[in-house]
């Protein structure tokens, strides 16, 4: 399981710096925006420092809680304080990383919250980028479902989602973070 992290953990860094490059203007200050999915190999950190090996000078920041979803974000429970970062942090990016099985038992409150947050971001002149959750390694196939309901909301919203996997299984291959990657890109 940890090898499986760790891979996970290298393409979406790899895939979010694909992403970057891609970009007319590479994002100098982003916000990450999620749970322990984002905090727990410091992703945040290892972002930056991969940008500044490229000699893309990028400050990350975060506003995260263990099991966090986009509602307490929003809501600034559990001591999260998302709003007030959005709105006086001035990011060029903000990465938005969802409670990793809202996409399947509260797909209305990942649309609707989903929405409100890329709403208030766009408004402070920063880009989305949807952190895709991934299956359960005991569940594989309810990766298309999440998948599903993630190109629904950046088609929605306009916002840039990375998609890290394309198959059932990350063992199959489905690791995706190349230029499919910028599905929803306006």
């Amino acid at each position: 399981m940890n090898s499986l992290r760790l891979l996970t953990l290298l393409t979406l860094l790899l895939g979010l710096g694909q992403l970057v490059q891609a970009q007319a203007e590479i994002p100098k200050n982003v916000l990450f925006v999620g749970n322990s999915y984002t905090y727990f190999w410091n992703l945040p950190q290892l972002t930056g420092l991969m940008m500044q090996s490229q000699e893309l000078p990028t400050q990350t920041r975060q506003s995260t809680v263990g099991g966090a979803n986009w509602g307490e974000h929003w809501r600034g429970e559990r001591g999260l304080n998302t709003l007030s970062l959005i709105k006086t942090g001035d990011f060029d990016a903000v990465v938005l990383q969802n409670h990793s099985r809202s996409a399947i038992d509260r797909p209305d409150s990942l649309f609707h919250f989903g929405q409100l947050l890329t709403d208030v971001i766009e408004a402070e002149g920063a880009r989305v980028y949807l952190y895709l959750s991934w299956a359960r390694e005991w569940d594989p196939y309810m990766q298309a479902p999440i998948t599903e309901k993630f190109k629904k909301l950046a088609q929605k919203t306009g916002a840039t989602i990375c998609l890290l996997y394309t198959s059932p299984s990350p063992r199959n291959g489905g690791y995706d973070c190349s230029r499919r990657a910028r599905l929803g890109a306006r």
